[in-house]
């Protein structure tokens, strides 16, 4: 059993999982927004195995559906490296297929990913089902800063040589929503036909069930009990957000059973903590940090700010929002006053 299926249970964000499963099936895409620190990468991981699709899908659709995980970090600033990210993650399939591939060129372009979709997208296995293609792009945010216009337009082609079959289906992970991003170098991504085909669905923290999971996995790896009314609380005062709760948790193991004042106080302090908490604040846009200060200083965002931030997980559920993680909105306390 790979790493990632040793951390999670087939249950593992199941909701956007299940969401993610009906869209591509009809052969559309989507755009996952999610805080930072949520996990999107691991999420990325997860889906990729096989067994998670075998899950989700009936045998036959389950056996003919490929998640490919394609970070789109460093070394794909260049329209020749994403290409060749892709290609290499359609590899295996071909392998499996036993087609005979010829060799990929140093830099290569469209033409090479378009000529081995249709032949993966066309091929049939031993049951007669062809292959459903669905890229995972990881930091999506990287490519709408660095690719061009042409380059977006390639993969929307892409697609629509496939729509009337729905064999390929993009999924891409961002930070913000990817229609409000401003500058010059965002304007290629915002000009092409990609970013009408893409739904937009939220990603916010772990439900308590996943944040209950990570937590005991990172209890077993440091050989550590923790009573379920502290894990219960723990989880909470992090608002089930992964990049805290990792955070807190080796900040300040194996010193967790202590009074909630204290254990506060104490995240707090901690640079590590403060870090994890940074992260997520530098990857909200400037209208949810405003709003974030506001709630701090007991002012009331407007009704449709409000309800956006809900969308998002950075507030919990009504009747009275609050941010959605106590040891978060001490960070935030601390902007509110800089």
């Amino acid at each position: 059993m790979s790493l990632i299926l040793n951390r999670y249970l087939p249950t593992y964000r199941q909701e956007i999982v299940k969401t993610l499963f009906t869209v591509t099936e009809q052969g559309k895409s989507l755009c996952l927004v999610g805080l930072a620190g949520t996990g999107k990468s691991n999420l990325c991981q997860f889906l990729e195995e096989p067994s998670v699709s075998a899950h989700y899908l009936p045998h036959a659709e389950a056996a003919r559906t490929h998640c490919l995980n394609v970070p789109c970090g460093t070394g794909t600033q260049s329209t020749h490296q994403i290409y060749q990210a892709l290609l290499v993650a359609l590899q295996p399939i071909a392998q499996q297929l036993e087609l005979s591939l010829p060799q990929l060129p140093e830099k290569p372009s469209f033409y090479e990913l378009r000529n081995l979709l249709k032949l993966l997208c066309a091929e049939a296995d031993r049951n007669g089902h062809n292959r459903r293609i669905i890229f995972l792009l990881d930091e999506f945010e990287n490519l709408i800063r660095h690719q061009t216009t042409e380059f977006f337009e390639e993969l929307r082609q892409l697609r629509d040589e496939h729509r009337t079959s729905g064999n390929l289906a993009y999924v891409v992970l961002t930070h913000r929503m990817p229609q409000t991003l401003k500058g010059a170098d965002h304007k290629p991504f915002q000009k092409s036909r990609l970013l009408e085909l893409l739904q937009i669905h939220p990603l916010g923290p772990y439900c308590n069930a996943d944040a209950r999971q990570m937590l005991q996995s990172l209890l077993s790896q440091a050989r550590l009990s923790l009573s379920p009314a502290f894990q219960e609380r723990l989880c909470a005062l992090c608002g089930c957000h992964s990049g805290i709760l990792r955070a807190v948790f080796d900040a300040l193991r194996p010193h967790l059973e202590i009074p909630t004042q204290q254990l506060l106080r104490l995240a707090g302090e901690h640079p590590e903590v403060n870090r994890s908490c940074e992260h997520l604040w530098s990857h909200l846009h400037d209208a949810e940090r405003s709003a974030l200060l506001e709630l701090v200083q007991g002012k009331h965002p407007a009704p449709v700010t409000t309800t956006f931030l809900l969308k998002r997980g950075l507030l919990t559920s009504p009747p009275s929002p609050e941010i959605f993680s106590p040891i978060f909105g001490k960070f935030v306390k601390t902007k509110a006053y800089v």
